[in-house]
């Protein structure tokens, strides 16, 4: 008989909650560490597909056919233990950049009385990109760098 393959893949929303709890055990200044982390989770959402089936035999007796197929992945809960061993970033770098930025927003501000009022303000402030190319000379690479910025934010003052 034939063997036939048949593969089937979906995507969907999930979403979760969970709780992390860890602590980390520095060796002095040298920057290595020892780690434990726990952490525990309930998720909900779930994917579903079908699966096609593979092969031609009438009633699907044929050794290896594969026969049309409903199926939903759902992860309930899930829950884990980490232990690391680690040292810190090995070299660091730092790089300043300068955007210029533009806002715009909308806001309502009342009176109080007495000399005093309310304000709320709604703002985007957009700081453009830029881009550049990080040149490790020592590795024999470089590292391409994308830089995007941009903020939404909300400001009640008593004035």
């Amino acid at each position: 008989g034939r063997v036939y393959r048949a593969d089937a893949s979906d995507t969907g929303p999930a979403r979760g909650v969970g709780f992390l709890a860890g602590y980390r055990l520095a060796f002095g200044s040298s920057g290595v560490y020892l780690s434990g982390e726990f952490e525990t989770a309930v998720h909900g959402g779930a994917v579903q597909g079908r699966l096609e089936g593979a092969g031609f035999s009438a009633e699907r007796t044929q050794l290896g056919e594969n026969w049309p197929e409903d199926w939903t992945f759902e992860k309930q809960r899930s829950y884990g233990f980490t232990v690391r061993l680690g040292t810190g970033v090995p070299r660091t770098d730092s790089y300043d950049e300068g955007f210029t930025g533009w806002a715009a927003g909308v806001g309502v501000e009342r009176r109080l009385g007495g000399g005093a009022a309310l304000r709320g303000e709604l703002r985007y402030t957009g700081y453009g990109s830029t881009e550049r190319v990080i040149p490790y000379d020592d590795l024999a690479i470089q590292v391409p760098l994308a830089l995007e910025a941009s903020g939404v934010g909300f400001q009640a003052s008593l004035l």
